[in-house]
């Protein structure tokens, strides 16, 4: 279910100035009027549409991306533009580990999108309702107009790199695919998927060799055999996080 409103006209007026004064040393009077050929726009909000594209459908446990975007539809730049994705009333999902929330600029030309590709951890198989999952914000101006679409699974549960759990009593074996252009990899657990991630990865992991196939493999220790977690893969490529793998 997601929600879509539009863009609100921008307001226009042309600028006018009027002078009346004495032209000396002739005596005469002069009254001047003027007026700009063009109106002047005042943008404020209006200058920026929030974008929201997000899969088409979303998989328990499998990674969802959401591309949120502020597009500057103005002919000015606009400045100290932010986007932040919220904790407080997101539904059926969680962020995946090391998920940065808040994405800024200081200047978005005219044209100019400012984006970033979120990825989520749905706790249901269906659609997403993203309503209230974002936060957007220019020079004080809040409640922007939107515009959102769907696309097909960016990572479609059918090609996800595959990962399993296995418990070895009181130690939990993790091995999974690796994932093209990753420099590294940190395990995250939580204690259950409605849980948010914490911010630190899991205590207790060692890195084991590979397996012959290339998998990659670690041990998560001193776990107590009465405790539920479920672990993600988390992946560093070009920088940023990319969880790839299922929640296991």
């Amino acid at each position: 279910m997601l929600g879509q409103s539009h863009r609100r006209p921008t307001i226009g007026h042309p600028l006018t100035a009027s002078y009346a004064g004495i032209l000396e040393p002739f005596g005469a009077a002069i009254n001047l009027d003027a007026k700009t050929q063009t109106d002047l726009h005042v943008w404020g909000s209006s200058a920026l549409q929030l974008t929201v594209d997000a899969d088409d459908a979303a998989t328990a446990g499998y990674p969802y991306h959401v591309i949120v975007g502020l597009k500057n539809v103005a002919d000015v730049p606009v400045y100290n533009a932010t986007i932040e994705l919220l904790k407080e009333g997101k539904r059926n999902y969680i962020y995946q580990p090391r998920q940065p929330l808040t994405i800024s600029a200081d200047t978005i030309e005219p044209g100019q999108t400012l984006k970033r590709d979120y990825i989520l951890v749905p706790t249901i198989t269906g659609q997403l309702d993203l309503s209230d999952s974002f936060a957007s914000e220019s020079a004080g101006a809040t409640q922007l107009p939107s515009t959102i679409t769907s696309h097909p699974p960016i990572d479609p549960p059918a090609s996800a790199p595959a990962i399993t759990a296995t418990n070895l009593n009181g130690k939990v074996g993790l091995r999974w695919q690796p994932v093209p252009g990753a420099t590294s990899y940190a395990v995250y657990s939580t204690s259950d998927p409605s849980i948010d991630f914490p911010d630190t990865p899991a205590p207790n992991v060692d890195t084991l060799p590979n397996d012959d196939d290339g998998s990659m493999r670690a041990v998560v220790r001193n776990v107590s055999a009465d405790t539920k977690n479920y672990y993600a893969i988390s992946p560093i490529i070009d920088g940023e996080p990319l969880m790839s793998h299922p929640l296991v």
